[in-house]
Formats: C-alpha cells, sequence, structure tokens
C-alpha cells in the first residue's frame, strides 16, 4: 500500500462523522480532494463545488424518475432538491467576487435567469410529464443539471484566466 493512500484511509476515518459509513465518508473525501486539485482558485473552487452539487442533484433527480417506494422517493427528494438547489450560494460567491466594482448590477444580471427559470421550469416539467411521462421528465431534467454543471466549471475557467490577466494588468500599471 502506497504511504498516500495509507494516510487518505487514516484521515478519512478519523475525520468521518459519526454514524457515516466509511465508503461514504471516504467518497465525499475523495471528491472534495479531487475539487480542491482541480479547482487551483477561489472561482474554479467555487464553480468546483457548485458543480459537485449539482452533478449530485443530478443523480437525485434522475432517482425521482424511479419507482422505488416511498424510502427511496424520500431519499430522492432531498438530494435531489439539497443538493440540486444547495450551489445558489456558490453562484452568488462566483459573480459577486467577480465583479467586484458592481456587484449588485452582476447579480441582477443572473437573477434574472435564476428567476425566469423559477417561473418558466416547473410549468414546462408539468408539459414534459404530460407529453413523455415521469421517468423521461425527471431523466431531462437531470440531464438539464449535468449540462449546467459542465457551464458552471467552464465559466470558473474563465473566471480565473480573467481575474489572473487582471492581476497582470495591474501590477504593470
Amino acid at each position: 500500500m502506497r504511504r498516500n493512500a495509507l494516510v487518505a484511509d487514516r484521515r478519512v476515518e478519523a475525520e468521518r462523522p459519526a454514524g457515516m459509513a466509511l465508503g461514504a465518508a471516504a467518497g465525499f473525501w475523495s471528491l472534495g480532494r479531487a475539487c480542491a486539485r482541480i479547482a487551483g482558485g477561489w472561482p474554479r473552487q467555487a464553480a468546483c463545488l457548485a458543480a459537485g452539487l449539482m452533478l449530485l442533484g443530478a443523480a437525485g433527480t434522475a432517482t425521482l424518475g424511479l419507482r422505488s417506494g416511498s424510502g427511496g422517493l424520500l431519499v430522492a427528494t432531498v438530494v435531489a432538491f439539497a443538493a440540486g438547489s444547495g450551489w445558489n450560494g456558490l453562484k452568488v460567491l462566483m459573480v459577486v467576487r467577480s465583479v467586484p466594482r458592481a456587484p449588485a448590477a452582476a447579480m441582477g444580471v443572473v437573477m434574472v435567469g435564476a428567476f425566469g427559470g423559477g417561473v418558466i421550469g416547473p410549468f414546462g416539467l408539468g408539459l414534459l410529464i404530460e407529453a413523455v411521462g415521469y421517468r423521461a421528465a425527471w431523466a431531462i431534467a437531470a440531464s438539464t443539471l449535468v449540462a449546467a454543471a459542465g457551464l458552471v466549471l467552464y465559466a470558473g475557467r474563465r473566471l480565473t484566466t480573467h481575474a489572473s490577466a487582471q492581476e497582470t494588468h495591474v501590477s504593470r500599471g
């Protein structure tokens, strides 16, 4: 066994919350480490965390279309809505920090899309359910979260590149 793997195994075991299975703790720890390595700067770090939550929410959303009894439905609902919506604070952080001179204006533009989706989304999902059924509609909704996660990672990379270009420009004066 490699030394890093041994250290990681002991660290996960020591830091996992009481009652959490070791495998689940190791999975979360690995996801966090992967995001930290990919991220590099704060915009990409927030983007990576947001994308991770979106992907977890997509898994919960896709599971909503399966008929797995009330226990499965409860778990899928909690995961879909907690993780699928939990990234909004990270979105605000990314936008406000990327436009420090006009954060309110930047958030105003972002919120038009967010509230527009909040109005149109449920109506559109209802039409989609009528057209293709629950299973396919939830799968389509999950795929939009996957696509959005990709766009958030792309935006995080662009913000990091833009921020470093601005720092270089400012330092040259």
